[in-house]
């Protein structure tokens, strides 16, 4: 088993991403081994409240780049990004059905 970490809101070097089209490739070719999570860390004596917000606002920021092809301004990067607008199929593969696949317990 090969666990492969790629990381969509915070390219290397705080670039732009101005390769998009390689972007979509990448997201086309390897379909069947992606799946979306996060990286956030939350300890004991954070506030829940504000943990669920930093969750929501993570989660919105890459359904948007994902799901749609609006130009993006986020914070990690300079200048604006526009989004994937990754087909459904693939979608429900990232943000489902590879996990179920990759870890059976899920359902």
């Amino acid at each position: 088993t090969v666990t492969t970490v790629v990381r969509v809101s915070r390219p290397a070097g705080n670039h732009r991403i101005c390769h998009r089209q390689k972007v979509l490739d990448f997201f086309d070719q390897f379909q069947d081994q992606l799946v979306y999570g996060t990286d956030l860390m939350f300890f004991e004596g954070d506030d829940p409240s504000a943990n669920r917000k930093l969750c929501c606002d993570v989660w919105r920021g890459h359904w948007k780049w994902f799901n749609t092809d609006a130009t993006l301004s986020p914070a990690e990067v300079e200048g604006p990004v526009q989004g994937l607008a990754l087909s459904q199929p693939l979608l429900q593969k990232v943000y489902y059905d590879n996990a179920v696949r990759f870890f059976p317990g899920l359902r």
